[in-house]
């Protein structure tokens, strides 16, 4: 039905398609990323670091890594402003502060307007 040419018409040949791409995080890059996740870090921050090293890779390059490895990686590091003095003993202030009523201002909260029946009407 269709005749298929019998010789290739480009004279350089087809060019090569998908394939095996090598892994840019191998070597003493990967021993970096892997003594780096020892420490907190986002995924972000090791592709910064990696580019001021010379090595470009991009977010889901490095999220691969760590995920083949079945390493964890955070998504955002923890804030150390909880843990100072100052902060921890207001945080501990406010939660004793919302467990009390204030007796002195008392709240009355009108439902005789509330829609009670919840049903869908239609559906």
């Amino acid at each position: 039905m269709f005749n298929r040419p019998t010789t290739c018409r480009n004279p350089a040949g087809p060019g090569k398609q998908g394939g095996h791409k090598p892994n840019i995080l191998s070597g003493a890059s990967a021993d970096w990323l892997i003594a780096r996740a020892q420490t907190d870090f986002t995924l972000r921050d090791l592709v910064t670091e990696l580019a001021e090293q010379g090595v470009q890779v991009d977010y889901l390059q490095v999220w691969r890594f760590f995920h083949d490895r079945g390493l964890r990686c955070k998504e955002s590091v923890l804030s150390a402003e909880p843990l100072q003095p100052r902060i921890a003993r207001r945080r501990e202030q406010w939660k004793n502060y919302r467990t009390k009523p204030d007796t002195r201002h008392p709240v009355f909260i009108d439902e005789t307007w509330g829609k009670t029946n919840m049903a869908p009407l239609r559906g």
